[in-house]
């Protein structure tokens, strides 16, 4: 459903590029928010061992992926103003698409935190961490077209080149990792070390 936002967006409602990329930068923000607050209410009823084991301490999860989110933010938002300036966007920033497409992320997320919160009893230390890398391969997702996406826009001049990179790869990760979860398939470091 996440993904249909800025896809829907852009597809349906004609957004802006940057609208897109933005509202992605909203929701993976939302995300880190939702996910630390899973491992904050997990923590209280799990051994601190096993939390600081398993790598789902809230204060660390929190730290690492909102202050990186930030500072991609502000490199990206740097980039996007100057390729506005540089006249790389056929028009400017539409805030008003922005704002609504924020919000609809804000609805779409808090939905989910109240279904997770509803069958939080189900949670196990396995699925809190898959929460914490889902945030992870969305965060080095980020960081990778953060380089290739604004040099590929610099280059060509044409952000949507960057939104249809970007929301192709992040498909692709976030549906893979969930299929990955529902039918329990496994690496293939885990598959060789069953073997031995």
């Amino acid at each position: 459903m996440r993904h249909a936002v800025p896809i829907g967006g852009v597809f349906g409602a004609d957004w802006h590029p940057a609208t897109a990329i933005a509202v992605y930068w909203v929701e993976s923000v939302l995300l880190v928010l939702t996910t630390a607050t899973l491992c904050a209410l997990f923590a209280r009823r799990t051994p601190p061992a096993e939390i600081s084991r398993a790598g789902i301490d809230p204060g660390s999860v929190l730290v690492f992926h909102l202050g990186s989110l930030m500072v991609f933010g502000g490199f990206l938002g740097g980039v996007l103003l100057i390729l506005a300036g540089n006249g790389h966007f056929d028009e400017p920033m539409r805030w008003d698409e922005l704002q609504g497409g924020v919000e609809l992320m804000l609805v779409v997320v808090g939905v989910g935190l109240v279904l997770d919160l509803w069958g939080f009893n189900r949670f196990t230390v396995a699925s809190i961490r898959a929460r914490v890398d889902a945030c992870t391969v969305r965060w080095g997702l980020f960081w990778l077209l953060g380089f290739v996406g604004t040099f590929v826009i610099g280059i060509t001049g044409r952000a949507a080149l960057f939104f249809g990179l970007f929301s192709g790869l992040k498909i692709t990760f976030e549906s893979w990792a969930t299929l990955a979860r529902v039918f329990a398939w496994r690496s293939l470091k885990d598959r060789a070390e069953a073997r031995s």
